[in-house]
Parts: structure tokens; sequence; C-alpha cells
């Protein structure tokens, strides 16, 4: 694969109409923050794992590869259509390759200048092997973060931001990376936490790290930054309803083992709120 030498934004495509409405989004935030745009297509390549196996037919790929190459011409054109107004609209490459996305992911793991990765989120209908495991392995392998985006929605408008935490202090280095993009943006960041119903034992440990969380939060010295505690059974539906109910225009979610990003695409209730999102979802590295 290509070495990037300028600051890219990345978007994965099957060409349904969430991944057009993300590639419409990354193209948004590639003029406002001035990158390039790379539009990639990843299709699969046949392999034999024995002898006994029944060849998979090579004209697959043939047909894959040249329906990528016509696919991805197209919608670089409808971009550059979408966006003729923009005087200055970055450069669109565009990537087809016959590979797996771990491959692909270990490319970008390796890449300094890739920015952001834009996928659109899952759907009910279309292609589930792009928007299926495929956003775990980019968000697990890439160590870059990962923008899902659904319905159009114009992410350079955003205003209102909800930071979940777990109160861990390395998501504070997170925090700090959101607010570095609000200078571009202006919003306002929700920092929010999930806790359990009040025990009839009081948590002196959440206590100590809510303290401690809070204070390094004061440290950033950012006034825009507000938080807010939530108590409920399920983590889920209390975090959706205070994100509704702010009227927030993006989600963000900090990566790790046993997070709610992984609660969200391994429990069977949490995968439909994301099938069906509408906001915006941002995944960052831990």
């Amino acid at each position: 694969m290509r070495k990037l030498n300028k600051r890219t934004i990345l978007v994965l495509t099957d060409f349904s109409e969430h991944a057009k409405n993300a590639a419409e989004c990354a193209l948004d935030l590639a003029l406002k923050m001035s990158a390039d745009l790379i539009l990639i297509n990843i299709y699969p390549v046949p392999t034999i794992l024995s002898s006994t196996e029944i060849p998979f037919p090579f004209e697959y790929y043939t047909i894959a590869r040249a329906e990528s190459i016509h696919n991805l011409k197209l919608e670089k054109t409808r971009l550059q259509s979408v966006f003729k107004k923009n005087a200055g609209i970055p450069e669109i490459t565009c990537l087809h390759e016959g590979c797996s996305f771990s491959r692909l992911a270990h490319w970008i793991r390796g890449e300094k200048n890739i920015m952001m990765i834009v996928m659109g989120g899952r759907h009910l209908k279309g292609n589930e092997f792009l928007f299926g495991s495929s956003i775990n392995v980019m968000v697990d392998k890439s160590d870059c973060p990962v923008l899902l985006i659904s319905e159009k929605k114009q992410v350079s408008a955003v205003k209102n931001v909800v930071f979940v935490t777990d109160l861990a202090i390395e998501d504070i280095q997170q925090l700090k990376k959101l607010i570095e993009l609000s200078t571009l943006f202006e919003f306002h960041i929700h920092v929010c936490h999930v806790s359990p119903p009040t025990p009839v034992v009081i948590d002196f440990n959440e206590d100590y790290r809510l303290s401690d969380f809070i204070y390094e939060m004061d440290k950033l010295a950012f006034k825009k930054v507000s938080y807010k505690n939530l108590q409920g059974k399920n983590i889920v539906q209390n975090l959706i309803a205070f994100h509704e109910g702010i009227h927030a225009d993006l989600l963000v979610l900090v990566h790790k083992k046993n997070s709610l990003f992984w609660k969200l695409f391994h429990q069977s209730t949490s995968r439909e709120l994301v099938r069906n999102q509408k906001s915006p979802l941002l995944i960052l590295p831990a």
C-alpha cells in the first residue's frame, strides 16, 4: 500500500447509503481540517486452505476487482459533484484492495499521517460483511480514531458532544484530544459516567475515582466542559436517554477491554442500538 505524506482521512465504503453518508461527512471534515481523503473498498480474496477444498472461482476476484474500481470512480465523481461549490476541495484518492481488514488495519497502524477512519454505521439491510466484524477489527487493530456515520449529519456543525468515561484517569488523555478538536468545531463536551443504582453500602472507591477524575479534568482549564453522573441498571439505555435529552450531535467512547464500546458490539440489545444509530459515534483508542 502507498506511503502517505500528508494528513489523511480514510473512508471505508461498500457503496451503501450509510457509507455514502459517511463519505460526505468525511469530506466535510477534510475541508475543515485541511486533510486529504482516501476512499477504500475492501473485497475478499479467495484462499484455499487445503487441497481437499473446492477452489474458489478466480473469475470472482476479477469481477470483484473490476466492480470495486468502477464503483470507487463513481463515488469520487459523486463527492466532487456534491462539494463542487467549495474552493480548495481536498484531493480524493481511490484505493481498491483485495485483502483482509486485518491487513488494512496493520497498514493503518504504521501510518502516522492517518487522522481518522470514517465508516458507515451498521445497517439492517445490505452488505453486513463490511459493517459487521470489520468495525471491531478497525478499532482493535488500527490504533486510530474510528467515526461511524449512519444518517446524513454535518459533523463539522457539531455543538454538543457526549464523552463517556468509566472514570479511569487514562481517559483524561483522550479528553485532551477531544478538546483539541473543539478549537476547530467549538462544541461543548458533556463528560458522562453511568453508575449502578445507589447501593445500600456506599462505594467509597468510586467516590475517590470520581474525585481524582474531576480534579484532573479541572486542570485542563477548558471552559466548555461539564460532568454528569447517571445512575441506572441499563447503562446503554441511560446513556441514550441522556444523549437524546440534551440533543447531542456526537457520542464519544474510549475503546478498552470490557468498555462500553465492547458492550455495544457484543450484547444483542446494544447491537440493535448501534445498527439504528442516528447521531455519529466516535470511538477513540485507549
